[in-house]
């Protein structure tokens, strides 16, 4: 179950890690893999949108701060919050995410945009936490 979508692929949902210092209410760690097999078929033509790639994509949140609504955990990522913190994209470089996260019972929604090779695409991911 899930999607990570770029623009208007979607790589499907691979790893997922998560841990929350629920005392500090920081995300210690995040990080949320496209799957490697759908990613192998996306990428399969040579002359393909994703053919430059060599690894399915990442999205990762090290040690930022949240904000709580009733259970949900959120994070809204503008440009001051993103200079603070370490959040990106990972695709062969690290790619500035603006846009918000939300974790609410089990279940990580992120969207927003991200900027790969100096093109705004959308970023919309929901991924379910073990």
């Amino acid at each position: 179950m899930g999607k990570f979508i770029i623009g208007k692929t979607d790589f499907g949902i691979g790893e997922v890690e998560l841990e929350i210092d629920k005392t500090n209410s920081i995300i210690t760690n995040l990080k949320i893999r496209g799957d490697k097999n759908l990613y192998e078929k996306i990428t399969e033509k040579e002359d393909g949108e994703w053919s430059w790639t060599l690894y399915p994509p990442k999205f990762y949140v090290n040690k930022a701060p949240y904000s709580k609504k009733g259970d949900a955990i959120l994070l809204n990522v503008d440009e001051a919050f993103l200079d603070e913190n370490e959040i990106a994209l990972y695709l062969i470089e690290h790619n500035d995410f603006f846009g918000k996260i939300n974790i609410e019972n089990n279940l990580i929604r992120i969207k927003g945009k991200v900027l790969i090779s100096g093109e705004e695409m959308v970023l919309e991911i929901e991924a379910e936490t073990k």
